[in-house]
């Protein structure tokens, strides 16, 4: 997909999670720099992103 939608993407998704993420345990910093870092990804001259698998499972219409 496309690197600029692709990253938001992961970011937001990450954004999403972050409240759960840290009463899980995880340093609210290390969620905080990993957004910055995939947001600065934007502009990093990427050609694609390839989809979170998680949303991929959570998105997945069920078989009929």
């Amino acid at each position: 997909m496309d690197p600029e939608r692709g990253f938001e993407l992961h970011a937001a998704t990450l954004a999403a999670a972050r409240e759960r993420a840290v009463n899980a345990g995880i340093a609210a910093e290390t969620i905080d720099d990993l957004l910055l870092n995939l947001r600065a990804a934007k502009t990093g001259h990427y050609q694609w992103v390839s989809m979170p698998f998680f949303l991929d499972l959570a998105l997945r219409k069920p078989a009929r």
